[in-house]
């Protein structure tokens, strides 16, 4: 997983670049969760410790356990902010604003990096 983080939030990027906010948005969002999902393997976590016989991580797993990751409590937020918006991005009419990607983007560099470039 800590791959796909690390390219997902290089394909934001790329996405904003040439004006595909929605996608940019999903691509975020993504590269939070999966920066999530590679800490709690590296953490010997399964999703079945969290919710009987899953055999993969639900967003409600992921996103409800935030303050895990980091000890922030500040990540609920950031987490529930993203989800909200990739909904918002992918399941409705109206696209997300630029700026509100690109607000969260620098938060969710930092917590990717955080996660996945420690040892």
């Amino acid at each position: 997983m800590r791959g796909k983080a690390k390219s997902n939030l290089q394909a934001t990027d790329s996405l904003l670049q040439t004006d595909f906010i929605d996608g940019a948005m999903t691509r975020l969002y993504y590269s939070l969760f999966q920066a999530a999902a590679h800490w709690m393997e590296k953490n010997g976590k399964k999703p079945s410790d969290f919710t009987a016989n899953a055999g993969r991580w639900s967003h409600a797993t992921i996103c409800g356990n935030a303050t895990l990751y980091r000890g922030q409590k500040e990540d609920l937020s950031l987490f529930k902010d993203a989800r909200s918006l990739r909904e918002a991005a992918d399941y409705t009419p109206v696209p997300v604003k630029r700026e509100q990607v690109e607000g969260l983007r620098a938060e969710i560099e930092e917590f990717v990096s955080g996660i996945c470039d420690e040892h």
